[in-house]
């Protein structure tokens, strides 16, 4: 799932995104919206 959030005992928070790859953006399956997401919620963990 894009955009997920997982903690893991003792590691960094893992936050999931789709590969920026041709089919996915050509798909709509990550949006530049989505992808720019994934950034924002990294930056409210640093």
């Amino acid at each position: 799932q894009h955009n997920a959030l997982h903690k893991l005992p003792n590691l960094p928070l893992l936050i999931n995104s789709y590969h920026c790859s041709r089919y996915n953006t050509n798909t709509g399956r990550l949006t530049e919206k989505m992808f720019n997401d994934v950034f924002q919620t990294i930056r409210k963990f640093i």
